[in-house]
């Protein structure tokens, strides 16, 4: 919630109304249905329609009552709390030059009728970070940053261990090889089988390209006229982490809280941050395997349990040590977790005075400058402060300065944004061709005889369109499209 001085009005969120009448925390009869919509101005020009009027009851110290709010679609935060609720919380505003203020409810009060104040109890409570820097302990003095999950490292997690997969001889062996290549690197360690919270079942991407006839290339050990370092280029191994991310927060018999596997958590949209318009030149600066550079603390590792059999048969364990990719909660603590070396690259180009700066889309990372000279300083600091935290830096795949880009989709150029080359304007013939498309898919014809692939073909389909809109359309328009 919040406590806003600039409002004159009390607002809250259809959605949070709707929660807690669910949760029978309102009474039904506290929310009364305005007869005509009345609309609220906010600060960023746009207007709010207040539907309803809820009132909820409040403790906070000595000092208890009733708030009214109106409620809104789309009130952010959730919660407002105006100046016209201010003497029911007790409340009042002063000010420091001597001049009268008021509130709504108090200007027709005699001037030297003060308002009585309660002051509410005051407690500190210790908030973990999402992301944070620590020593290496593989190698000391050096530094890595590490992400945080305080509620999955605070509350025990149900233990889970998912069912041996019968897997080739081959993809074993792959597997196996990978793991040790991971703790060569630092990614996994061994344990013991108890260690592990939850053990997932692996799986294996293959980096390999498709063949004409739209088939893999079929997977060998190590390739047929390759050695075994060709097994780390193709391939990778991650986690099936569904069963992380349907956990959800109950308790046990005696009221105290775990996890347990359970229905999936919707995901919020990000606000996408502005770039200036006075930055022209432009660079890219590509990161290797980025999720694998960020730590887990110890009781986030034992949530990534994996098992392998070794070329002796034996079962093998490991705990992954860095953030998996496909944990529902990876991109959150990615995105924190890369704000602390962007954040230490623009304080040291302020600090310089390199007229430059750093932004990032996940692990696309964006340098922009006022010039070349500024840009090329902007990347040297960059390159710095990645590497101190044991980030690598892909320089085939990283862009020296240039006045144009491609980044995220869009082609920044000169301080203009437009969509890359590759996407064309939207005009009746594509919304034409776009709505016969969504009608009548047309299928391959491996497709063709088999209805679920081509019904799932197609939604993997229009899901990639929609997410594109996404990126690009206002909330509005999204709400057209429905």
């Amino acid at each position: 919630s919040l406590v806003d001085s600039g409002a004159n009005v009390s607002l809250m969120s259809r959605g949070l109304l709707a929660y807690l009448l669910e949760s029978k925390v309102l009474d039904p009869n506290d929310v009364i249905a305005l007869n005509n919509d009345i609309p609220v101005g906010v600060a960023d020009g746009n207007s709010l329609r207040g539907t309803h009027v809820a009132k909820v009851a409040f403790s906070s110290g000595l000092c208890s009552g009733h708030l009214r709010f109106s409620v809104c679609d789309g009130a952010d935060p959730d919660i407002l709390i105006g100046t016209n609720m201010f003497p029911s919380l007790g409340l009042a505003l002063s000010s420091r030059s001597g001049a009268e203020v008021s509130n709504i409810e108090s200007i027709n009060q005699p001037p030297k009728t003060p308002l009585t104040a309660n002051r509410a109890a005051v407690d500190s409570l210790s908030v973990c970070p999402l992301a944070e820097v620590v020593e290496d302990d593989r190698s000391p003095g050096h530094h890595r940053v590490r992400c945080r999950c305080e509620p999955l490292e605070s509350a025990p997690v149900y233990p889970y261990r998912e069912k041996l997969r019968r897997k080739s001889d081959v993809d074993q062996r792959i597997e196996h090889h990978r793991l040790l290549t991971m703790e060569g690197e630092g990614k996994v360690t061994r344990c013991s089988e108890g260690a592990c919270t939850t053990i997932l079942a692996t799986v294996i991407v293959d980096k390999a390209k498709k063949t004409n006839s739209g088939e893999a290339e079929p997977r060998h050990y190590p390739g047929p006229s390759e050695g075994p370092e060709s097994v780390d280029s193709r391939y990778r191994v991650t986690l099936d982490c569904r069963v992380i991310n349907r956990l959800v927060l109950t308790h046990d018999s005696n009221g105290r809280f775990l996890f347990v596997p359970g229905a999936s958590v919707t995901n919020e949209s990000a606000t996408k941050a502005a770039y200036r318009y006075d930055y022209v030149v432009y660079a890219k600066v590509d990161l290797v395997d980025a999720y694998s550079c960020i730590l887990l603390p110890p009781r986030l590792s034992a949530l990534f349990g994996l098992v392998t059999r070794d070329p002796s048969g034996e079962l093998v364990w490991w705990q992954l040590r860095v953030l998996p990719q496909g944990w529902v909660w990876s991109s959150v603590l990615f995105n924190s977790s890369m704000h602390i070396p962007i954040d230490r690259i623009n304080a040291r180009l302020d600090k310089e005075g390199i007229r430059a700066v750093a932004r990032h889309n996940k692990d696309d990372v964006l340098i922009a400058a006022v010039d070349t000279n500024n840009c090329e300083g902007a990347v040297s600091v960059a390159r710095e402060e990645f590497q101190a935290l044991h980030f690598l830096i892909n320089d085939a795949k990283s862009t020296p300065p240039s006045s144009s880009v491609n980044f995220c989709g869009l082609r920044l150029t000169n301080g203009c944004c437009t969509m890359e080359p590759t996407r064309f304007e939207f005009t009746d013939t594509t919304a034409s061709t776009a709505w016969s498309e969504f009608m009548k898919p047309t299928l391959k014809p491996s497709d063709r005889g088999n209805p679920r692939v081509a019904r799932t073909t197609w939604l993997r389909k229009w899901f990639g369109v929609f997410n594109y809109f996404r990126g690009f359309l206002g909330p509005d328009a999204m709400s057209a499209l429905f």
